[in-house]
């Protein structure tokens, strides 16, 4: 990874953070899931869709439910873009 990667991720990871009022942090496998949607989604709109998360999973739900809701966006987002099959730099 390099360091722009390693950045980026941090900068995700403190977003996730915040939004979850600093209660949780990600686990590994959160990590390499947004390292995942990096490969297909800018940084901003998987920040998007971190938001939208959280509007739409209560603070009282299970921070486990809005992160699996998370992804679950960001995977239509990258089904439903045109060339989501290709990685960014393949692109």
């Amino acid at each position: 990874m390099s360091q722009s990667d390693y950045d980026i991720l941090e900068k995700l990871k403190m977003h996730w953070e915040e939004l979850s009022n600093n209660e949780c942090s990600l686990t590994e496998n959160g990590k390499k899931s947004l390292l995942t949607f990096l490969n297909y989604l800018d940084p901003d709109e998987i920040k998007d869709n971190m938001e939208i998360a959280t509007n739409r999973i209560p603070q009282n739900e299970r921070i486990e439910d809005r992160f699996k809701y998370f992804c679950g966006i960001c995977w239509c987002e990258i089904k439903e873009a045109p060339f989501s099959t290709k990685k960014k730099e393949d692109v």
